[in-house]
């Protein structure tokens, strides 16, 4: 209110559109002019911090949804990696096994004459079958067939063995 009488008083004051005389009015209008400025830039960076908080909470939100879901599924991944390594592990014991089994069933053939095993020959000229009997040839037939489904079972699963050189020889 006392501003407001002052300019009424003053000889200078022209209304609104008072152009001051003195070099402290003229620094006093540039600093409110600065302040209110300053106020402006302040409220637009307020504005624009908050919209971009929350853009960034949602970013950061979806962020880490996707995170969970990659260790969910990199967990489960984990899960059937650990139980695949349980099953070749059986399988492979189960081959071994069957190695054993056909060996030892070989060795009793050799043994009774019925199987007679081919002498590697150096210079050659050797055939698969040369000195094998029928019934020494059948059984010989299911044992390397048995051998071949469990050849086939572990190759399907990515896994060479002994057994893929053994079922499948060049």
């Amino acid at each position: 209110m006392e501003m407001e009488e002052e300019k009424r008083r003053s000889p200078n004051y022209r209304g609104e559109a008072c152009i001051p005389e003195s070099l402290f009015d003229r620094v006093t209008l540039a600093l409110r002019g600065d302040l209110e400025h300053e106020r402006d830039r302040r409220l637009q960076l307020a504005d624009t911090i908050l919209k971009h908080r929350d853009e960034f909470a949602f970013a950061h939100l979806e962020n880490e949804r996707a995170l969970t879901s990659l260790r969910d599924e990199l967990r489960v991944a984990r899960g059937i990696v650990d139980r695949s390594r349980d099953e070749i592990t059986a399988l492979q014991t189960l081959v071994d096994a069957h190695h054993r089994e056909h060996k030892a069933l070989c060795e009793m053939l050799e043994r009774k004459g019925v199987l007679h095993r081919k002498k590697q020959r150096t210079d050659g000229t050797s055939q698969a079958d040369q000195h094998k009997t029928w019934d020494a040839f059948a059984s010989y037939v299911a044992v390397r067939s048995c051998m071949r489904c469990l050849g086939d079972a572990i190759h399907e699963m990515g896994r060479c063995t002994w057994v893929e050189a053994y079922c499948y020889p060049s």
